[in-house]
């Protein structure tokens, strides 16, 4: 939970660790073509589309985390 929380303050240091926590789940979804909200196609065939990858997983934890 502290880890998520420093996370959504920006600490580099608990994103890394969130990253890390699901990069067997990231690579094992780069197999495959994913599809946004809008439709758009991600393939993580090159080391942008990852990182693209990354940011909407942080960006979505971030989002959808609160605390009561």
């Amino acid at each position: 939970m502290d880890t998520i929380l420093n996370a959504k303050k920006g600490d580099e240091s608990a994103i890394q660790t969130i990253l890390n926590h699901y990069k067997g789940y990231m690579l094992e979804l780069c197999k495959f073509e994913l599809y946004d909200a809008s439709g758009k196609i991600y393939v993580c065939y090159d080391e942008d589309l990852y990182q693209e990858l990354q940011f909407k997983l942080i960006k979505e934890i971030q989002n959808r985390f609160e605390l009561r």
